[in-house]
């Protein structure tokens, strides 16, 4: 009986179907029991021992809502997506495909903290290159790279109008993130392929601004100025605050996620408010709001993917990582769902591979290009 109600849980656990309360228990043992040894969990005696293992754990806690959400950003062991195709993979171990992946030219490292500043002047600072210190002085504000490798702004004067008018940019290639505090304090963290543009002394005209590309997070600094966001379909205004703004020209929409404060996001003539916990998508200048897992939207910031998408997505987020060139196969499976968690620090192969346990795509990967198919089994 004891082992029947573990597959029935973990089967609707796998499909979707289970309830929060059912998946913070398969959470919640996963986290505390894990796969100590995936490697010995190679026969039916194995998997049936999991099922039982993880019954007694719901047995012993009763009430489902008095389980601790177990925080999966400083479980830095867990190096695997969370129970993808686990049922699959072993329950038709005579089924099982081969685990390898095609032969790799080179092995796929994940991506690192750098980015290049732009200054007014046009000189182009490689920061991952660039010595702890101060950097650059222009109209009044020092630009210094901390001894943590922050890039800090400073302003030692008053600008006038012209110095206002100068812009900085903070750019991110493929496979870099970086953070920087600009001159007003506020703290910006830069996703992989973004750009950050914004003045010297960003509070002339009685107002921040900002121009973003791409995806950052937001700790706006409290200031009687309001902080203006820009992208190019939409401005958020804020005073103070913690936000995220994914806007990847790729993607269909815009995401604008609120952790703290409140924001108030102009698309055109439309306008939408915003309170925490709360994501606006803005599709050709139409916000739709719905509640939003927050811990998921700034996921990358702690160092981990959490994937809840389908597979195109979830590939796209990878090829900014992992810097690489995706071709999609006319018949791989763009809109299979998949969801978890992974390491950001894995190698690109070992994400693939857990991917390929779904039984539903499978990859080939020639020098930086990763080939997306249908699974052939």
């Amino acid at each position: 009986m004891h082992r029947e109600i573990g597959k029935q849980l973990l089967d609707r656990y796998l499909d979707g179907s289970a309830t929060e309360a059912e998946c913070k228990v398969v959470d919640t043992w996963y986290a505390t029991q894990g796969f100590k040894n995936m490697s010995s969990f190679d026969n039916m005696e194995d998997y049936e021992r999991i099922k039982k293992e993880m019954w007694e754990t719901l047995r012993r806690d009763g009430e489902y809502t008095q389980i601790r959400r177990f925080r999966w950003r400083y479980a830095t062991a867990v190096a695997a997506l969370l129970l993808i195709g686990f049922v699959w993979f072993y329950t038709n171990k005579e089924q099982s495909p081969n685990d390898d992946l095609p032969v790799v030219e080179r092995v796929i490292k994940p991506g690192t903290t750098g980015a290049t500043l732009t200054l007014a002047d046009g000189r182009k600072i490689k920061l991952a290159e660039a010595n702890a210190g101060e950097l650059a002085e222009t109209s009044g504000v020092t630009v210094s790279k901390s001894k943590d490798g922050l890039l800090v702004y400073e302003i030692k004067s008053i600008g006038s109008k012209a110095s206002a008018e100068q812009l900085n940019t903070l750019s991110t290639s493929k496979g870099e993130t970086y953070m920087m505090i600009l001159p007003d304090q506020s703290k910006v963290w830069l996703n992989a392929a973004s750009s950050l543009t914004f003045q010297t002394n960003i509070r002339y005209g009685g107002f921040r601004k900002v121009k973003l590309e791409g995806e950052a997070y937001f700790e706006v600094a409290k200031d009687k100025l309001p902080f203006i966001v820009e992208t190019n379909s939409q401005s958020v205004d804020v005073l103070g605050t913690h936000f995220n703004i994914d806007a990847y020209n790729e993607q269909e929409g815009v995401k604008t996620t609120l952790l703290e404060g409140a924001v108030r996001i102009t698309s055109g003539l439309h306008q939408q408010y915003l309170k925490p916990g709360q994501q606006a998508i803005n599709r050709g200048g139409q916000l739709e709001v719905h509640n939003q897992d927050t811990e998921a939207a700034v996921a990358w910031k702690e160092g981990y993917f959490k994937f809840n998408d389908n597979l195109k997505t979830v590939m796209q987020v990878l090829a900014r990582w992992y810097d690489v060139e995706l071709v999609f196969a006319p018949d791989a499976p763009i809109q299979t769902k998949l969801w978890g968690y992974i390491s950001r620090a894995n190698n690109l192969d070992d994400v693939l591979r857990q991917l390929e346990r779904t039984h539903q795509v499978s990859f080939a990967i020639v020098g930086r290009k990763v080939i997306v198919n249908k699974a052939k089994y």
